[in-house]
């Protein structure tokens, strides 16, 4: 069986002992579903799902502690991959996923990107534009009621500490709070199919991981619009 070390931000990415996480969502969803719509999102034609790896959960915080990097260091995000590369060696991982936040930064995907350098392992990096529950909102179907939300949730921003902002962690709370959900109720529901229209960055990540997933042999794609 294939282990994947997962690296998020926190509990939302890579869930905990009682709750899936955002990654396991879309691995799942990658792995298990052979959806023509999803395929098309993805530019891939179709794929044979098998099953998903086991994951070893981790945070960039917690990596910090675990890893310690000689100089000179990568900049910024890079610092979680190259450090997250490291670990997955010793915990002996097959490969590597990295999610975090763009928080209205201008090049934290070049930074992940940087970080791998010459990674030896395979992994996919993805940045959450602007924050995750940007890509959650992209899904309104998941909600009871729908989100009041752009035609390009990734396109929200604004003061995390005003609750009455465009930021998308103070929209998904009001959409959460007027669905009378809680947040695992809106992951349960959530399709990659249904947010990708609305979330380039999204579909990105997914590709990412769905390449990862193949190159691991745990999909067969059939064939790749490349």
């Amino acid at each position: 069986m294939a282990r994947f070390l997962i690296v998020g931000e926190g509990p939302s990415d890579i869930g905990s002992a009682d709750r899936t996480g955002f990654i396991a969502c879309l691995l799942r969803q990658l792995a298990d579903d052979d959806c023509e719509t999803l395929a098309r999102r993805l530019e891939c034609d179709a794929w044979e799902p098998v099953h998903i790896p086991e994951l070893t959960l981790t945070t960039g915080a917690e990596l910090a502690d675990m890893v310690k990097l000689d100089a000179p260091m990568p900049h910024g995000m890079g610092r979680v991959s190259a450090r997250a590369l490291i670990a997955a060696r010793e915990l002996q991982c097959d490969a590597v996923v990295v999610l975090v936040d763009n928080d209205g930064k201008p090049n934290r995907r070049a930074e992940l990107a940087d970080g791998l350098g010459d990674a030896g392992l395979p992994a996919a990096c993805g940045v959450a534009k602007e924050m995750l529950e940007a890509w959650l909102l992209a899904d309104a179907e998941a909600f009871t009621e729908p989100p009041d939300v752009d035609r390009r949730p990734e396109d929200l921003w604004g003061q995390k500490d005003d609750p009455d902002s465009r930021s998308p962690k103070c929209v998904f709370r009001r959409a959460l709070a007027q669905s009378r959900m809680k947040r695992h109720d809106v992951l349960d529901r959530w399709r990659i199919e249904r947010a990708a229209p609305r979330a380039p960055w999204l579909c990105d990540f997914c590709r990412a991981l769905l390449r990862l997933l193949c190159d691991r042999a745990l999909c067969r794609p059939r064939a790749w619009d490349e």
